[in-house]
Formats: C-alpha cells, sequence, structure tokens
C-alpha cells in the first residue's frame, strides 16, 4: 500500500492520473469531481421552477382570519400572501403581507370586515423568482 502511495504521489503523476486499484474504495473527491458535482447540480438546479406551497387551512380568529400552509419548496427567501374579498365585483389579488422566511407556515390577517368572505393565494418568493400560485382557500370571519 505505501509503494501505491509513493507511486500516486510521485514528481511525474499527473492530477488527471487515474486511483490505484487498492484505492479504489476511497469516495472522496479531487478537486476538479467535487468541481464538476457542484456545477451539474447546479445546472440541475437552473430552470427548475419553484414549488408552490399548499394553504392546509383558513380559519376565523380575533377578528380576522389565520392562514396556515405548507411551504414545498427548500431555501425559499419568503412567502407571498395575495387576498381578494370573494363576490365584491371588481375585486382585484393584492398583495396582503410578505413573510420572510420559509420556514414560518402561518400568518394572522387583521383587521378584517366580520361577515366578508375572503379568498387567499400564496406564491413561493427565491431571489428574483416566485413559484406558481398555491391552491386558493376562503373563510369569513
Amino acid at each position: 500500500m505505501a509503494s501505491a502511495l509513493v507511486a500516486a504521489c510521485s514528481s511525474d503523476s499527473k492530477p488527471t492520473d487515474p486511483i490505484p486499484a487498492s484505492d479504489a474504495g476511497n469516495t472522496e473527491q479531487t478537486g476538479n469531481e467535487a468541481d464538476a458535482g457542484a456545477e451539474e447540480d447546479a445546472e440541475s438546479d437552473a430552470g427548475k421552477a419553484l414549488a408552490a406551497p399548499t394553504i392546509t387551512m383558513v380559519m376565523k380568529m380575533a377578528g380576522g382570519l389565520h392562514v396556515t400552509w405548507t411551504n414545498n419548496e427548500r431555501d425559499c427567501d419568503a412567502i407571498e400572501g395575495e387576498r381578494k374579498t370573494k363576490g365584491t365585483p371588481g375585486t382585484d389579488w393584492a398583495v396582503v403581507f410578505t413573510v420572510p422566511d420559509g420556514t414560518v407556515d402561518n400568518k394572522h390577517d387583521a383587521p378584517l370586515q366580520a361577515g366578508t368572505t375572503y379568498t387567499y393565494r400564496l406564491r413561493c418568493k427565491k431571489g428574483a423568482d416566485y413559484s406558481p400560485y398555491s391552491n386558493e382557500m376562503s373563510g369569513t370571519p
């Protein structure tokens, strides 16, 4: 084994020389192999659509509505919540909250008008990219 190491480290060996068969069980990557692996990981994430969150509940609570969700995207920078008033003509979606950490999974939206139905949808923000919108869910405070 020592002679194999000496041969592998001799001055005339090159970084691209194959690993001796006696070291075949060694899985440590060389600089070139590690760089290639990192590039492959970056390429596999590039162009990949972000996963949308899933709203799991909209519940009446303390003069408003409490929205909970499952974040389906790792490393999400923020969750952006939009709301519209259901049944009111001309009501468009508007951003009503941004939760600045993808690990938070709930937000209380208050005060809201009692007896009015509000509909929510969410999306993940990562850098300048956004996921598709989540499912929609409604509640009435």
